[in-house]
This record gives C-alpha cells, sequence and structure tokens, in this order.
C-alpha cells in the first residue's frame, strides 16, 4: 500500500492551537471553541508529541509561545485561513479584506468599527481579523493578510494611513482617587506609593510612565508596581482600583464613558508615535481594501481627546486638575 500523500494533524488541534496562541491561554480557547479546557490541553499535548517540539510556555497566568511555536503558529494561522477562504470564497467573486493587528487594537478600535468599515465595502465583501503578538504581524504580510497595523513615528509604507495619533492620560477608579486625592491633586513628582500598572514592553514603541512623567519634568516616582502583558486585563484592573493605569485615547474610552475609571488629568499628552494601517502586497488591486483603508483613516477624527499638552511642551505644576470630581 501506497503511503498517503500528506501527514497532518486533525484540524481540531491545529485549531485548538491556532486559538490557544492567539487568545494566550487554554481557558480563553475553550470558551471561544465551545468545548472544555481539558480538551484544548489534550489537543496541544498531542500536537507537541507529534511534531517533538514544546509550542507554549507558561507566563504568568497564560501561555506564550516557544521560539518552535511562533515559527510553527505563523504556519498554521495562514494553513487556516487559506482553508477558510478557500471553502467560505467558491462562486464568490468579491474580494474581502483581512486585517492583522494586536488583540488591544481589534477588542478596542477594530470590532466597534467594523460596521462602518463593511458599509464602506462592496455587500458581500467580508472583514477578517487576525490578532496575534505585536511582534509577529510582519511574520504574517506575506500569508495573504491585506492590512496590518503598526506603531511608528513614521510608516514603513507610503500609502500607510494614519488611524490615530499615541496620546495618553493616567486613569485610576473612582476608589483610588478618593484614597489618594490629596497627592493626586498635587504635581506628579509627589506620586510617591500610588500603586502603578504598567504593560509588558517587549522594544516596542508605545508610551510607558516614563514617557508621561519625562513630560512632566520628573522621574516615576517609587511606588509598588504591577505589570500585565494584556491591556485589557490591565484596565480591568485599574477599574477594581488596583492601581493607576496609562490609558490610550480610542482604547480606554469605554471605561471612561461608564465611570469604572476617570482621567487624572485634564489634558492628553501626545506622543511623536503614530498607529498607522498598512496595506501589503496581498492587498494590491483589492477594492475593498482601498476602501477600508479611507475609512480607518477616519477613525481617529472622532475621538475625544484634549490635545493641549505635548512632551516638548512640559508643564510648570499638576496641569490640570481631574477631569471629573469624585
Amino acid at each position: 500500500m501506497s503511503e498517503p500523500r500528506f501527514r497532518v494533524p486533525s484540524t481540531s488541534a491545529l485549531v485548538a492551537f491556532e486559538a490557544t496562541a492567539r487568545l494566550g491561554g487554554v481557558i480563553r480557547a475553550s470558551e471561544e471553541l465551545l468545548t472544555s479546557q481539558s480538551a484544548v490541553s489534550r489537543h496541544i499535548r498531542n500536537l507537541e508529541t507529534r511534531i517533538g517540539e514544546k509550542l507554549f510556555r507558561r507566563q504568568g497566568r497564560g501561555v506564550v509561545l516557544t521560539p518552535s511555536g511562533q515559527d510553527y503558529y505563523v504556519a498554521v494561522k495562514a494553513a487556516l485561513e487559506n482553508l477558510h477562504a478557500a471553502s467560505k470564497g467558491l462562486g464568490v467573486q468579491t474580494p474581502s479584506v483581512t486585517i492583522a493587528c494586536t488583540k488591544e487594537v481589534a477588542n478596542f478600535l477594530l470590532r466597534p468599527s467594523i460596521p462602518q468599515v463593511k458599509r464602506a465595502m462592496d455587500d458581500n465583501a467580508d472583514v477578517r481579523v487576525l490578532t496575534c503578538d505585536y511582534d509577529m504581524l510582519r511574520f504574517l504580510a506575506p500569508t495573504g493578510i491585506d492590512v496590518l497595523f503598526e506603531y511608528a513615528a513614521a510608516p514603513s509604507e507610503p500609502a500607510a494611513v494614519k488611524v490615530l495619533d499615541e496620546e495618553i492620560v493616567p486613569v485610576a477608579s473612582p476608589t483610588l482617587v478618593r484614597r489618594f486625592e490629596r497627592a493626586f491633586g498635587r504635581h506628579p513628582r509627589h506620586w510617591a506609593d500610588i500603586p502603578r500598572l504598567e504593560a509588558i514592553q517587549n522594544g516596542e514603541t508605545w508610551a510607558t510612565w516614563t514617557t508621561w512623567f519625562s513630560a512632566h519634568d520628573c522621574d516615576p516616582p517609587k511606588a509598588p508596581t504591577e505589570t500585565l502583558d494584556d491591556y485589557q486585563e490591565l484596565l480591568d484592573a485599574a477599574a477594581n482600583g488596583l492601581g493607576m493605569a496609562i490609558g490610550w485615547n480610542g482604547f480606554v474610552s469605554a471605561y471612561l464613558e461608564s465611570g469604572r475609571l476617570v482621567r487624572l488629568r485634564d489634558n492628553w499628552l501626545r506622543t511623536h508615535i503614530g498607529l498607522y494601517a498598512v496595506p501589503t502586497q496581498a492587498s494590491s488591486g483589492n477594492r475593498n481594501a482601498a476602501r477600508c483603508l479611507s475609512t480607518l483613516a477616519a477613525l481617529g477624527e472622532v475621538l475625544p481627546g484634549a490635545r493641549q499638552l505635548s512632551p516638548q511642551r512640559q508643564p510648570n505644576r499638576g496641569d490640570g486638575a481631574f477631569l471629573e470630581r469624585i
């Protein structure tokens, strides 16, 4: 008997692996796939045994890809997307658009705007959003991605459109504001001992606490600091009173509108960084990708930032009172 031409893992195992890698944990993958955590873990164990490589390592309460896992993720993501597109697109001539971005961009910025994006496209066109760690986006570019998001002082492609300027402001829960109200009313150099939450910084270019405090002519004062690798988890921790956080204009809006978080200063700090939507070579000739880019370029125009402060214009004291009195 002849050997089968293709020896590949089951699609269930590949789907479980892709979801775990994209979402950063077995629990979230099982919730998305409507299956048990043990089933997802079993698929991943079987996959690692079959391949002979560890695909994940634990980090905090979740998992991250190993170097071998990152390489495999790129291949699996492309294969699943190609299968999905082939199955869904048989007989359909309207070009769809695939967007790659971080989970934060997808959850806070893109998904609320998808109806607006789709209205600008052909009736039968679809929008697919793939999420991954920021440093993996460029690896996905050759796999059929039409648009990817990047943070940069200047875009990597001339045809890129700026979605928004990076603007930040410290935010905290009403409970934490009441607890440290006297300190918050003073210059930020006096914010010692106020717990801070910050995101893991892996060489990315976006703003940090040092960026904000430097704009106020001081170093970050000593304080308990907790580092989290998921921005939504970070905002939820801030809303629960565990510390103050950096709020990004366009990403923290829902928390501010609901009152779960309040701004600690009136003014947003604009940095030199922008968030860009970048067309890839795969988008060439795709009229819906061009319409998608035009729509994305208009998103930042409706953000509510009061953009009076920049890193070059440093305040002399507290730079404004609370936007909302508690």
